[in-house]
């Protein structure tokens, strides 16, 4: 062999010798996407996404006149995924994914999602979860509830100073002379809705007891 082809040689095994380098470095996958560590910063909850990076964190509204300001300041989109996972991954078996970004709507704000690996198709595929300051009528929501039917999982809820989940996955909160209603939405619906809304209740009790640590009670 001479010594152009024993180069030659050389050049094709180093060549070869770093391709494998580099399959082995992402795994041998062919599409990225596929492993949801490629894009652990969009899921919620999942091993893969642990992180040494603080999660960005909203600020509590300090009155009334701030949080309708800025409605969707006081809690991050990380945050509620975060607080969202556990409950999704029990009723789902998947994590929530970061999905639109927050957007005020009406007189809060609203947050979205997607169930991670799904397909528009399927139930749950997307949560919208939407918090909102009640105006006169906060009072008078919650005293309802509270005096509707006590049957799972409708009733009285650990959060805030008094807080009560009803009928439509709507919970009612209130946090000193304030009311806000906090509700979960998921579609495509399931066909059975008394099912969704006990399974949607985890859901509602953790976004309103994050949310309960940041509304102004004035």
């Amino acid at each position: 062999m001479t010594r152009k082809s024993i180069a030659a040689v050389s050049i094709v095994a180093a060549a070869a010798l770093a391709l494998a380098v580099v399959i082995m470095l992402v795994g041998g996958k062919a599409n990225p996407d596929d492993d949801i560590s490629a894009d652990r910063s969009n899921v919620f909850g999942h091993p893969a996404q642990a992180s040494a990076q603080p999660l960005p964190s909203g600020r509590p509204a300090a009155g009334t006149a701030e949080f309708r300001r800025d409605p969707c300041a006081v809690v991050t989109v990380d945050e509620l995924g975060v607080a969202l996972a556990q409950p999704f991954h029990v009723i789902s078996g998947t994590f929530p994914r970061r999905d639109r970004p927050p957007a005020a709507k009406g007189a809060g704000c609203a947050y979205s999602f997607l169930a991670d690996g799904s397909d528009a198709a399927e139930p749950f595929h997307r949560l919208e979860v939407s918090v909102t300051q009640a105006s006169n009528d906060g009072a008078k929501l919650l005293s309802q509830c509270l005096s509707g039917t006590k049957k799972i999982p409708y009733g009285p809820v650990e959060a805030g100073d008094q807080a009560c989940l009803g009928a439509g996955s709507h919970l009612v909160i209130r946090l000193g002379a304030n009311h806000y209603t906090i509700s979960v939405a998921a579609t495509p619906p399931r066909a059975d809705r008394t099912s969704e809304e006990t399974d949607l209740a985890p859901l509602v009790k953790a976004a309103a007891r994050l949310f309960a640590t940041r509304l102004p009670s004035n």
